[in-house]
């Protein structure tokens, strides 16, 4: 069966469709094999990466550039681009404008932004990992030049709550991998579910 009809056909059960799914991602992105690694393994492959560090998001296969740091018990990342920021939002809004400016209702994205797989792809590596989008914090890492992530010099960020006359958008998302600790507790569970489904 083509991949393009399994996807639409009625009559698949939820674990085949899963794993019709899991190929697309793997054939789309060319992952080849997935490791799941602890907090400690990929801090030395970030401390080694020498080209961008892109976060394929699982549920959709949209992918886009990150500049992740370790942060305490887990990650923190922030995208690199406007282009990249975009791709966030279209995940978090499907077929709404995109507002480079602002995270548009960050108030209502609830758990659709918060429990998130993905494969973080690092010098040909693939890493399962566990993330959010739910911007939060500062900015961190080297974003673009130009590009609007930057954070307002009059606050430590943002918090959910657009300040009178607006934000600049700021903030900084969580991932985390199999060991990792932190505010959004399941998201190294997530980590594992997705070594899962590519194994």
């Amino acid at each position: 069966m083509a991949l393009q009809e399994a996807l639409t056909n009625p009559s698949l059960s939820e674990d085949e469709l899963q794993r019709y799914h899991t190929e697309w991602v793997r054939l789309a992105h060319r992952i080849t094999d997935v490791q799941l690694l602890d907090n400690d393994r990929l801090t030395v492959i970030l401390s080694r990466a020498t080209g961008l560090i892109r976060l394929i998001d699982y549920n959709t296969g949209f992918a886009f550039n990150i500049d992740l740091r370790r942060s305490g018990g887990h990650f923190d990342w922030s995208p690199m681009s406007v282009e990249d920021t975009s791709i966030i939002k279209q995940i978090l809004h499907p077929g709404r404008h995109i507002d480079c400016d602002s995270w548009y209702d960050i108030g209502v994205w609830g758990s659709f932004a918060t429990h998130r797989g993905g494969i973080l792809e690092i010098d040909g590596q693939f890493i399962t990992v566990g993330f959010h989008l739910r911007p939060h914090g500062t900015v961190i890492g080297d974003a673009e030049p130009g590009s609007p992530l930057r954070n307002p010099p009059e606050s430590n960020g943002i918090d959910g709550r657009a300040p009178p006359g607006g934000w600049t958008l700021g903030g900084h998302m969580c991932l985390y991998v199999s060991n990792s600790t932190g505010g959004t507790e399941g998201l190294q569970d997530v980590a594992h579910d997705v070594y899962d489904l590519f194994n």
